[in-house]
């Protein structure tokens, strides 16, 4: 709030984190916001931070509210990410979370199916049974990944730069997943202010526009190997949405920051997003193309790796 040049009581819409955190009254009570108008709560799991950002838009947008506050902590590392559903009496979970908990409960864990790592593994499989992606793909995520973390004074991983060979040879976790595909758990927040571009031009900071957003959901989004087609993501909706909202093609962005909590991850995403043909990203990202300096550079503050 301070960053945007504004005070609290500027604030007149709240988009909390979705589960069972504080709502957004405990952040009106907290920051002495009087005046509340806008609240809402998006529930779609990681992505719900950034999702918000399209509801943040339509309040201002349409007048509801000038200023929405869109914060998100995690303590990943330091505290049990696992907790027991309860009764369902009001435990702040939600119906999607609750929803992916049977399906976890009911038909990954009595094979052994526990967590992320594994349920990904899937998905990397398929592809590389499919079109014979080699390790190295997944290895020129990491490599970038690294060499950016060491630009970043904020970044966790800041010591030697990593080489294609640390990462094949760095252990397994789960099948074709290596320790150095899986990113780190961390302690973190963040916020973000959503005003009206009319206000936001007299602001303390450059105002950063919003051209274009849309969201996508898989099916069925809560359990991913009963997928019709497993490669078929949120971001294969929302991409051409979102481009067509900003005026602009894929051949006109620059950079880009996406999602990876596993590196295969990103090349999933790089061929959602239509750079690339299904099953040529192993080509694709090739010859430092995702480094800085090169045609696409990937997450340059060294994404979650």
């Amino acid at each position: 709030i301070k960053d945007a040049g504004l005070a609290p009581h500027d604030i007149d819409g709240i988009i909390p984190p979705p589960g069972p955190f504080a709502t957004a009254e405990h952040f009106a009570a907290n920051l002495g916001i009087e005046d509340l108008r806008y609240s809402v709560t998006v529930h779609m799991g990681g992505a719900s931070a950034l999702t918000s950002l399209q509801s943040a838009a339509l309040a201002v947008s349409c007048g509801v509210a000038k200023h929405v506050l869109v914060p998100f902590g995690w303590k990943g590392y330091t505290s049990a990410r696992v907790r027991s559903l309860g009764s369902g009496n009001g435990d702040g979970i939600s119906s999607a979370l609750a929803a992916l908990m049977t399906t976890i409960n009911e038909y990954y864990l009595p094979y052994g199916a526990s967590v992320p790592v594994q349920w990904y593994a899937w998905l990397a499989t398929r592809h590389k049974e499919m079109y014979h992606t080699p390790d190295e793909a997944t290895g020129a995520i990491a490599v970038a990944s690294r060499k950016h973390a060491h630009l970043n004074e904020k970044a966790y991983m800041r010591g030697r730069p990593l080489t294609m060979d640390d990462y094949l040879n760095s252990r397994w976790v789960a099948k074709p997943f290596r320790l150095l595909d899986c990113c780190l758990e961390t302690d973190a927040a963040g916020a973000v202010v959503i005003s009206a571009a009319e206000r936001a031009r007299d602001g303390k900071q450059i105002p950063v526009y919003i051209s274009g957003i849309a969201e996508g959901h898989p099916y069925p989004a809560d359990d991913i190997p009963a997928r019709p087609d497993p490669f078929v993501i949120g971001l294969s909706f929302a991409t051409p949405n979102a481009l067509r909202m900003a005026e602009v093609d894929l051949k006109d962005v620059d950079f880009l920051e996406v999602y990876d909590c596993f590196t295969y991850v990103v090349l999933l995403q790089l061929e959602a997003l239509g750079f690339c043909k299904r099953g040529e990203v192993g080509d694709f990202v090739k010859g430092g193309r995702l480094e800085l300096g090169g045609e696409l550079p990937l997450n340059t503050h060294g994404g979650l790796h």
